[in-house]
Order: structure tokens, then C-alpha cells, then sequence
């Protein structure tokens, strides 16, 4: 679990792009994986090959160590699934995303968006892997929330809004204390979304009720959109 030290002082922090990176967390690159509007059709036959060289696409990033940690969100919408790159400039990884088979096809989009968050992201997984190759992984399901802007955010440095940071920070804190926020940190832009929050909680509802007692959500500064996510044991650091 990440230290509500690094959490609160990092998340959402008025210089989100800092050269610095804070104790405890390290950069990565966050890759949504999502369906675009009015997806081109797939004949049924041809759909299980398309997903059988999707799935070795993503095996072969996984084996280059370029991709650390990968798994589909499991509610409706138009996010299908999460990627999580080593830090890598995201020119580079936007070459290797559009050679997926499904975004060649126009059935998947990948937005890439620098992100800060734990350190040792995949880490424990890829030892876990190389001391036991053959091991199948054990899936663990998570709640992913992206933090987005909500009616009343604004960039100014204003008074209230720097009250309301630091409540909000408080509230990270205490949720990554509580044990029940295993991760959390800001997309490294100025737009949207704002940051990711994961929580190992039950259901959708219950991460909607902790991370919506937020004083930055309450007051309408933040919207939460959450998601299920599954994802292999051990990519999530549990320390």
C-alpha cells in the first residue's frame, strides 16, 4: 500500500508536472483502452483470431517489460480495458498501442495519458512470474475511479481552492490509511482526467461512497467515474 505521506503531499497538487518525483512513487504512462463511437463491424467468425493476436500483442509488450500490469474493466460503458507502461515517452508507445490488432481494426481506441503513482507498480507479479513461469495468474478484482473535472473546476490558485486541496488531501490520507485505497496519483497534464484512485473495496457502490465523501467531490471541484477492473495479483503493490 502506498504511504498517505507520499499520497498527500503528490495528489493533485497545483504543479502536477514537477521534475521531482516524490519518495514512493514513480512515472508511468496509463493506457485506457477504449471502443470509439460507431465501431467498424467484425465478421463473427473472424473476431476470436482478431482477440487471439490481441491478447499476443499485449503478451509481447509484457515480455519487452514495457507493459507492467494489463486487465479489461468488467462494467458497461465504453472503457474496456487498463494498461499500465513503464515510464516510456508516449510518442514511442503510441506506435506500439496502434499496432494492436483491435486498433488497427477501429474497434479500440488507446488514450496514453503520464501518470504518477506507487512505486513498484507490476514489480512483485514479475517476480512472482520468474520464479514460477508455468503458474497461472490469479486475477483480483479492483475498483478503478478516475477523478475527473467536475462544474466548478477552475486552474485558479484561489484561497478556497487551496482550502479545499488540503481537505482533500486529508481525505486521501485517510482512506490510504484505512487500507482500503491501494493506490492513487495524478495524470502528469493540465486536462482531463485528473488522477486515478484504486480501492479494494467490494463493489462500485462502496468506492463510490468513500471516494464521494471527498470535500473536492462534494463541493463539485471532482466527478467520479468508476469502474471494475480486474487484474493479475501482485501487479498492485501490496506493501
Amino acid at each position: 500500500m502506498v504511504k498517505a505521506a507520499g499520497l498527500s503531499v503528490l495528489l493533485f497538487a497545483v504543479v502536477l508536472a514537477a521534475e521531482e518525483t516524490p519518495p514512493g512513487m514513480a512515472r508511468y504512462v496509463v493506457g485506457l483502452l477504449r471502443t470509439p463511437p460507431n465501431p467498424p463491424a467484425v465478421d463473427k467468425e473472424e473476431a476470436p483470431k482478431v482477440q487471439e493476436a490481441h491478447m499476443a500483442h499485449l503478451g509481447s509488450m509484457a515480455d519487452s517489460g514495457l507493459l507492467i500490469g494489463a486487465g479489461p474493466i468488467l462494467s458497461k460503458g465504453d472503457l474496456r480495458g487498463i494498461l499500465v507502461f513503464k515510464d516510456t515517452p508516449v510518442g514511442e508507445l503510441r506506435v506500439i498501442t496502434d499496432a494492436d490488432p483491435w486498433v488497427k481494426r477501429g474497434r479500440l481506441v488507446c488514450d496514453l495519458l503520464p501518470w504518477m503513482g506507487p512505486a513498484g507498480i507490476g514489480r512483485q507479479y514479475a517476480d512472482a512470474k520468474k520464479a514460477n513461469p508455468a503458474s497461472p495468474d490469479k486475477m483480483v478484482k479492483y475498483q478503478f475511479v478516475l477523478l475527473r473535472k467536475g462544474p466548478v473546476w477552475t486552474a485558479e490558485a484561489t484561497p478556497e481552492a487551496r482550502k479545499l486541496q488540503e481537505a482533500h488531501q486529508a481525505h486521501i490520507k485517510s482512506l490510504s490509511q484505512a487500507g482500503t485505497l491501494i493506490a492513487a496519483g495524478p495524470f502528469l497534464h493540465s486536462g482531463d482526467p485528473r488522477g486515478v484512485l484504486v480501492f479494494k473495496a467490494a463493489s462500485p457502490e462502496e468506492s463510490k461512497h468513500l471516494a464521494g465523501a471527498d470535500p473536492a467531490v462534494q463541493a463539485g471541484r471532482l466527478t467520479l467515474e468508476i469502474h471494475e477492473w480486474m487484474v493479475a495479483e501482485g501487479v498492485i503493490p501490496n506493501n
